[in-house]
């Protein structure tokens, strides 16, 4: 006996289903590691006068992860035996992630 996969139906592009949905409810940030925050922008983002509740809770989300993220650099920095003590680099991160995910994704692409 052969066990063949039944075919599965064709996806669409992500253009066709950006067509597809006037409301905006697809996810934009596809393609992120599990667990990260990316803040909504524009249009996405909940407005401070229609949604309060909704906005406060991003807002404090984004900053409590932001104050994880420092804690957890600085006791990196300052609480590890090795010296000379190690360059955190903070301003490097955002452009080196965003050339590393453009390289994967036109890797996929091939």
């Amino acid at each position: 006996m052969s066990s063949i996969a039944p075919r599965e139906k064709p996806q669409k592009s992500m253009q066709v289903m950006l067509k597809q949905d006037p409301g905006g409810s697809l996810p934009m940030d596809l393609g992120l590691l599990e667990g990260t925050f990316i803040m909504p922008t524009g249009r996405r983002k909940p407005s401070i006068f229609s949604e309060p509740r909704r906005r406060w809770q991003l807002e404090l989300y984004r900053a409590r992860q932001r104050f994880i993220e420092l804690r957890m650099g600085w006791s990196y920095k300052y609480l590890t035996k090795q010296k000379p003590r190690p360059k955190m680099g903070l301003r490097r991160v955002g452009p080196t992630a965003q050339a590393l995910y453009r390289q994967m994704y036109t890797a996929f692409a091939e």
